[in-house]
């Protein structure tokens, strides 16, 4: 076994004992403080698949966190920390809200993919300021970020109240989207469309990206050794814009299909959480796409879970950010299982040692 399948074969099993640990805390939390204890577990753990319905809600919750997380592999990839994706992804559904009430006389699907470029390019814009700054003045992408973030929120309320805003309406949000550009609905009585299939084949667009493209390479390249990166010609400044352009399209383009998906008005007052949720689904997938619809599945089935269990029981849904929590620690935890690894290097070290002695024997 390489060094590089042995890297990857203890992340995977780093992550799995994280959820694992996780898990089982939140299980004892549970054993501790309810009264009907096998009743929460059974909610939680199994709830999901008690209905189509339910099941349906973990693939709608599902869908956001996709594209957010696709988006922070490409940026943490680089080794950029930065939480632009927040308001990256609330502006882009200002954006394209803006399109789709505008009164354009095309076809609702030509509509919806209008409205999704038009997010897209909002959000690569968003997403490329933070990086302007870092490269032209060094400042601090996780400082720019998130004080862009509150900007952006006030600057999408402000579009809300005075350019968007649907007067009739009881409380305030904008007009009616029209309802032949809105995404068919898969299963009924649920939010999951057919933007699914669209954020299916951006995974698969990204993993062709990252492991068969050369400016794939040189972001993960630039992402694991910089200085090595810069002195085989590689043009950091190239490489971190076109990861951010196209972090920020990732993300426009989920915006948009949230939006159009589950909701027939833009109402939203205060920034979605769903950037920040990206972060946590990168970290789980390793920054590999590959990886980020089982980690975005089982960060939406526990929520899901935690929500029902809340209903059938006396155990509050607040459970679920404790059990992310945990798994976060453990997963960021350089030193978890770091000696494991280390042994198992040094033993397959002295293997290929000995048998390189007997070849030549």
């Amino acid at each position: 076994m390489s060094n590089r399948q042995l890297n990857l074969l203890f992340k995977v099993i780093k992550t799995m004992m994280s959820v694992f640990i996780a898990l089982t805390m939140a299980f004892v939390v549970i054993l501790l403080v309810s009264e009907q204890p096998w009743a929460a577990i059974k909610g939680f753990i199994g709830g999901p698949f008690t209905s189509l319905r339910r099941f349906g809600l973990v693939l709608e919750n599902a869908l956001p966190l996709l594209f957010t997380g696709l988006g922070c592999c490409l940026i943490f990839s680089m080794g950029c920390g930065q939480i632009i994706t927040e308001g990256a992804f609330y502006f882009a559904a200002v954006i394209s809200t803006m399109v789709a009430i505008s009164g354009l006389p095309l076809p609702g699907p030509v509509l919806f993919a209008a409205a999704c470029l038009a997010a897209a390019l909002a959000a690569a814009v968003v997403c490329l300021v933070p990086m302007v700054f870092y490269i032209r003045w060094e400042a601090n992408l996780f400082v720019v970020g998130m004080m862009l973030n509150y900007i952006l929120l006030n600057l999408g309320t402000y579009l809300l109240n005075y350019h968007l805003i649907d007067p009739s309406f009881g409380y305030p949000a904008s007009y009616l989207f029209p309802p032949e550009m809105k995404p068919t609905v898969l299963i009924r009585g649920t939010y999951v469309t057919t933007a699914v299939f669209l954020g299916l084949a951006l995974v698969v667009l990204l993993y062709l990206f990252f492991y068969r493209t050369r400016w794939g390479y040189n972001i993960r390249l630039v992402g694991s050794n910089p200085n090595f990166a810069r002195y085989s010609g590689v043009s950091l400044t190239a490489t971190y814009l076109i990861g951010q352009l196209l972090c920020g399209a990732v993300i426009g383009v989920g915006s948009a299909c949230e939006l159009f998906s589950r909701y027939d008005r833009f109402n939203w007052y205060a920034l979605p959480g769903y950037g920040w949720d990206g972060i946590l689904i990168a970290t789980l997938a390793s920054f590999r796409p590959q990886f980020v619809p089982l980690a975005a599945l089982f960060l939406s089935y526990i929520r899901t879970g935690a929500d029902l269990m809340s209903r059938q029981s006396d155990v509050a849904a607040e459970l679920a950010p404790v059990v992310q929590s945990f798994m976060v620690l453990f997963i960021a935890a350089n030193a978890f299982l770091k000696g494991t690894q280390q042994k198992l290097r040094v033993k397959q070290s002295r293997q290929r040692k000995r048998a390189g002695k007997g070849e030549e024997g």
